[in-house]
């Protein structure tokens, strides 16, 4: 795995954080639909779209999901992997376990770390598990700023990785007024109209390396690895304490297919041209 996992976590914990002090140990449960509209192959032929459906349930210490993709593919005579037939993927699956530790090391100063394990695979889960390590420190600054940094590990068949991580933030979740994150893989700026409705805009890059079928007409029980920015505009609405409504637009200006063979080794990658998409997510805080 590339960075899908890690990243993950550099997005979500540290909102948990630094929204309150006092993470919730009752559970959430989110759904969520994405869209992407059709995009071609840059100086390729081919097109594909998909729709992704993602369920989670997570507390303050644990979190397990799963989310399922389904593609759509045009002119598969054009494409330059295939039988110009068959749509080369159908579906994909992701798995996702949690757990997460926070402590308090002084009234500033917060340590966090978290552990995952995942999988993400078109029809067998043969070596389609990863694992990834975080951990981070955040220190609470003046007027509502707060800096954070550590590192994050990561590994997969395919190869593994070690970054180091840092964040600034200014009033993050906070739900009335400006909040904003500058970090990676995620940047946002955010504004609080009532404590029923927000709005955000920012800048994610998102990674997914997936085990391809035995079969596969791409790499037969190889990898793909979708790589991708995508920037968005979303407006958040909470008519009632424990339950809120969130609907985004996106577009994706860099997207990019890296096709693996069985042992790993890189073989192909494909650029697709800029599109746009969009989601809608229901969260409930029990």
């Amino acid at each position: 795995m590339r960075l899908i996992a890690v990243s993950g976590l550099i997005c979500l914990l540290p909102g948990l954080v630094l929204a309150s002090g006092r993470p919730s140990f009752k559970p959430k449960v989110e759904i969520e639909h994405r869209y992407l509209n059709s995009t071609s192959l840059r100086n390729e032929g081919g097109e594909f779209a998909f729709g992704a459906d993602r369920l989670e349930v997570s507390n303050a210490l644990a979190s397990v999901s799963y989310e399922r993709w389904r593609l759509n593919w045009k002119e598969l005579d054009q494409l330059p992997f295939g039988d110009g037939q068959n749509a080369p993927i159908d579906h994909m699956h992701s798995v996702r376990l949690g757990a997460r530790y926070m402590y308090k090391w002084s009234e500033n100063i917060r340590w966090l770390s978290s552990l995952g394990v995942g999988m993400t695979y078109e029809d067998q889960t043969h070596d389609s598990l990863s694992l990834s390590l975080f951990t981070m420190w955040i220190r609470q600054l003046e007027d509502g700023w707060a800096l954070s940094y550590g590192a994050a590990m990561s590994y997969h068949p395919v190869r593994s990785r070690f970054l180091p991580v840092a964040g600034f933030s200014y009033r993050m979740r906070e739900p009335l007024g400006w909040s904003g994150l500058l970090g990676y893989p995620r940047s946002y700026i955010g504004y609080g109209f009532t404590p029923q409705w927000q709005l955000s805009a920012g800048l994610v890059n998102n990674a997914i390396m997936a085990k391809l079928a035995e079969d596969s007409q791409i790499a037969a029980d190889g990898y793909g690895e979708i790589d991708a920015w995508q920037a968005d505009v979303a407006l958040k609405y909470q008519p009632a304490e424990h339950w809120s409504v969130t609907s985004s637009l996106r577009f994706s200006p860099l997207y990019e297919f890296t096709v693996f063979d069985a042992d790993g080794n890189k073989q192909d990658t494909y650029t697709m041209l800029p599109t746009w998409g969009a989601a809608l997510r229901l969260s409930y805080q029990f």
